[in-house]
């Protein structure tokens, strides 16, 4: 799947409510980052931190169309696709 042009490995989570995406300055313009005000915790109560929200194109095969993503800092994941883009 494409994100702003750039191929990129999803993994399916649908105990996800949101989608998240570490920063990649090769897909994110950092000055497009809004801020975010709701508060997010992981599965063990744990508040997540996240760097803001940025509408992003995602392209799959000839589908197009322009999604909120949310962006966290960590760089060490794989991004989990999650409900809100399943619907």
């Amino acid at each position: 799947m494409k994100t702003n042009g750039k191929e990129e490995i999803f993994i399916t989570d649908t105990g996800s409510p949101v989608t998240i995406m570490p920063m990649d300055t090769e897909i994110i313009n950092p000055k497009d980052i809004q801020q975010l005000t709701n508060n997010y915790q992981d599965v063990n109560k744990n508040e997540v931190k996240f760097r803001g929200q940025v509408q992003v194109e995602i392209q799959h095969e000839n589908n197009k169309q322009k999604m909120q993503m949310l962006i966290t800092e960590r760089n060490d994941i794989t991004p989990p696709l999650g409900m809100d883009w399943m619907k």
